[in-house]
C-alpha cells in the first residue's frame, strides 16, 4: 500500500516529535517519493538485462549480416577487376609474341 502525502506527512511529525527536526530529515529523505512500489527491485533489473542483452544480440547479427554482404560485394568486384585484368594481360602478351613470330 502506498502512503500518500498526508500520510507522509504524519509519518514525519511523529518521527520529528521522538527524533528530532534533522533526524525526523535524514530519515524521511531514504523513503522513495512514490512508494516502494515504483522502486526496480532485482527481478525488473535481470527481466531489463535479459531485453537488454537480446537487443545488443539481435544488433550484433544485423551488424555481421551487413558486413558479410559488404565484404562479398568487395570480393565479387575484386575478382572481376581481377579476371579482367588477366584477360587483358593475356591478350597483351599473346599481340607480343604473335608480333615478335611473325617479324
Amino acid at each position: 500500500m502506498a502512503a500518500d502525502e498526508r500520510e507522509r506527512h504524519q509519518l514525519y511529525l511523529r518521527l520529528e516529535a521522538v527524533l528530532g527536526v534533522d533526524e525526523a530529515a535524514i530519515l524521511m529523505e531514504y523513503l522513495p517519493p512514490g512508494g516502494w512500489e515504483s522502486v526496480a527491485m532485482r527481478p525488473d533489473l535481470a527481466a531489463l538485462d535479459d531485453r537488454i542483452m537480446h537487443r545488443f544480440d539481435r544488433q550484433d547479427e544485423h551488424i555481421e549480416l551487413v558486413v558479410a554482404e559488404k565484404v562479398s560485394l568487395a570480393m565479387a568486384q575484386q575478382t572481376r577487376t581481377l579476371a579482367l585484368t588477366l584477360f587483358t594481360s593475356i591478350i597483351g602478351v599473346s599481340a607480343l609474341v604473335f608480333t615478335a613470330s611473325h617479324v
